[in-house]
């Protein structure tokens, strides 16, 4: 005897996922906002859960989700709508390039955040 799950119960998963991990995001982003360091600490660390999130919803819209992380934004990005670009410095930070240092809540982290919360809207409109 197998063990199937709905699409419906993975959707329903998947928004209190997103819901509980966006409070948590904006909660300390407030936190980190006026801490540059923070802030990039903050994105880094962040966009690991996200991206685990963002293959939840491709395999929900029954694609395959890249295993690269540009890639796999890219496809998320498309199907989700938000800026693909808001992910540019937390990508190029992960693969350990040398990226420009953060400001008090600088705009890298607000296109950021306004990915993030399109993410939430995207999910609950499922």
């Amino acid at each position: 005897m197998g063990i199937e799950t709905a699409p419906a119960d993975l959707r329903q998963e998947l928004e209190r996922e997103v819901r509980g991990k966006v409070l948590q995001l904006r909660v300390e982003y407030t936190a980190s906002g006026p801490h540059p360091k923070a802030l990039g600490a903050l994105l880094e660390n962040s966009a690991r859960t996200f991206f685990v999130l963002f293959r939840a919803v491709l395999r929900l819209r029954g694609r395959v989700p890249p295993r690269e992380p540009a890639e796999l934004v890219q496809g998320a990005a498309q199907v989700v709508g938000f800026d693909a670009g808001a992910f540019d410095w937390v990508l190029a930070r992960l693969a350990g390039r040398k990226v420009p240092d953060l400001t008090q809540f600088d705009p890298v982290a607000e296109r950021y955040l306004a990915a993030i919360e399109r993410l939430a809207t995207f999910v609950d409109e499922m």
